[in-house]
Parts: structure tokens; C-alpha cells; sequence
């Protein structure tokens, strides 16, 4: 849970208060949080306080004081930022905690700023910024995630082995993946029955750098996803087709909705975009579960309505 401890004259004692926001942060991921303070009309209770995470307003507080009516000249000096530990309350876990792009404005909200500056255009910018937050989509380049680029095997093979955490592999699979950035993660998937060879039937190489196509992709992730059964036919441009069968698993599971007009494009290349959408539906289905239970507060979540801003603020 998240929460503001805030210190006001009118706590409840001589330590500040706990505001809990009515929302989480999720381990292992990157959040974007915000926050706004207006200073009072000294002896008035009419302080704002704002909390945002992720973009989502969660904490409105219009009634704060912060000054009295003597401490006109009380007012915000300095940003503080310090992370507290220890103390009465120590946790009982070793924890870890990353900063990055810590913003301080005095002329308006910042709003967060996106991890990548060009994938505006895409349909599909929602599921590759999520994947970037859980660490799992790596950029192109800096800021720049190459949404239109094509996804080639080896990256194909570097996205699932990190949703999947799979273990090294005990042996090498593929004659030609020798020196390639991905030769660990494709191994770590061939010994884990999800990746294959390029060159059927001997399956010898795996052709990293080759662009992968939409059959190949479905393929795999059905592997990864240890889908099974007998499927209807979902697209009318697969039949025959190698891939034809795992194509249908990919539909049945409500992964795929196809290129349009019921066909599947199984031969066409994707590119980095449609991949992410792909791994982005297909996330609850990969990611390992959590056996951590985490304790919080008796009470909470807290109780009531979301917050609402008021209407001269919506600007």
C-alpha cells in the first residue's frame, strides 16, 4: 500500500498522519508517482494536498493546514528526499528501491513522462510500456523502443526467458548462435521444449538475427503457455498451414483476434509492436506466480469513494 505521512496542525498527535491513497505498488516494477502540496491561507483549512500513481489521481485533500495565522512566511523551502528505514517498525525483509527522472516543479504538474519518445503512433503503446515498467521490453536505443522495427528470433527468445525466469541451460543447443547476445536464452528455451530449430528436420541452427513471422511467434508462446486441446478453426487462411493447429490454441485463449477479415497472416513478419501486444495479453498466463504473502495494515484498503477533483481544478 501506498500512503502520504503528513505532518499539519492538525494531526492527531505529536507524530504526523497516515493517508493511505486506496492503492498498491507492485514489486518488481517501475511506478510513476506525483504529488502536489498548495500551502494554506495562513489559519485556514484550505491546504491542498494531490497524490497520483501511474497517472491515476488517488489521494484529493482540500481541507490541510499547514500554517498558522502568526506564519505567513511558513511555506514550501526545499524538496527533502530521503527514504526511511528501520526505526520502531523495521521490515522484516531486506528490500531494494530505484529512483529515476525525480522532477521538482513550481509552475504545474509534470505528469509522467514516458520511458520511450517514439511510440506515439503505435495502437500498441500501452502493452510495450507495461512491459518496459516490468522490466521485461528493452529500448532500441535510448528512449526510442523501435515499435515498427521487426522482431527478430533471438529477441523473441530474450522476451519470454525473462517473463518466464527460466534457469541456465545445461547444454548448447545451436550451431549458430555461438558469440550471439541471445546464445543463453535460447538455450535456456530450447531446454525448456519451447524454442526450435530454423532448419527442420535437423534443427541444427536457430538463425537469431532472422525476422520472426506471426506463425512462428504463436508457436512458441503456445509452447511457453503449455496449451493444449483441440481447438475450433479460428481463421480461414491457415489451412494446411505447419502452424495451423497452434495457431487455433493462440485464438482459443483469447490471445489473438487475427489481422482482420478472419485470417491470421500466419507468414507475415511482426514487428516489435504486435509482439509486445502479443506478450501483454499473454502476461497472466506467463508470469510465474508470487508464493510471498505480504501483510498490510488491519485496515486496510480504506473505505469510501474515489476521489474527485474539484471542478475549478480541472484545468
Amino acid at each position: 500500500p501506498i500512503g502520504t505521512y503528513l505532518y499539519h496542525v492538525d494531526q492527531a498527535g505529536s507524530c504526523g498522519d497516515g493517508l493511505w491513497w486506496g492503492a498498491s505498488l507492485e514489486q518488481g516494477r517501475w511506478h510513476c508517482i506525483e504529488g502536489r502540496v498548495k500551502m494554506n491561507t495562513p489559519g485556514e483549512n484550505d491546504g491542498l494536498l494531490r497524490g497520483w500513481l501511474d497517472g491515476e489521481l488517488k489521494l484529493v485533500r482540500n481541507d490541510i493546514q499547514y500554517r498558522r495565522t502568526d506564519q505567513v512566511g511558513v511555506g514550501v523551502r526545499h524538496m527533502w528526499h530521503n527514504v526511511y528505514f528501520g526505526g520502531s517498525w523495521p521490515t522484516p525483509n531486506p528490500l531494494s528501491l530505484e529512483y529515476d527522472q525525480v522532477i521538482v516543479s513550481t509552475s504545474g504538474r509534470v505528469g509522467c513522462l514516458s520511458a520511450f519518445t517514439d511510440i506515439g503512433e503505435t495502437m500498441h503503446a500501452k502493452s510495450i510500456a507495461e512491459l518496459h515498467a516490468l522490466g521485461y521490453l528493452y529500448g532500441c536505443d535510448y528512449r526510442k523502443a523501435c515499435p515498427s522495427r521487426l522482431l527478430t528470433r533471438g529477441e523473441a527468445a530474450a522476451l519470454i526467458s525473462r517473463i518466464l525466469e527460466l534457469p541456465a541451460a545445461t547444454q548448447d543447443y545451436f550451431s549458430d548462435d555461438q558469440g550471439s547476445t541471445f546464445e543463453g536464452v535460447i538455450n535456456r528455451l530450447a531446454e525448456a521444449n519451447i524454442a526450435k530449430g530454423c532448419n527442420p528436420p535437423t534443427n541444427s541452427h536457430y538463425c537469431p538475427d532472422r525476422t520472426m513471422t506471426r506463425a512462428e511467434f504463436a508457436t512458441m508462446l503456445v509452447r511457453a503457455l503449455g496449451l493444449g486441446g483441440s481447438p475450433p478453426d479460428a481463421f480461414s487462411d491457415d489451412d494446411g498451414h505447419w502452424a495451423e493447429e497452434p495457431i487455433n490454441l493462440f485464438a482459443a485463449a483469447g490471445l489473438t483476434s487475427g489481422c482482420g477479415e478472419r485470417r491470421f497472416c500466419p507468414d507475415r513478419e511482426l514487428p516489435r509492436d504486435e509482439a509486445a501486444a502479443f506478450f501483454y495479453r499473454s502476461l497472466d498466463l506467463l508470469k510465474p506466480l508470487s508464493t510471498t504473502a505480504l501483510e498490510t495494515q488491519s485496515d486496510w484498503p480504506p473505505q469510501g469513494e474515489p476521489p474527485q477533483v474539484p471542478e475549478e481544478e480541472q484545468d
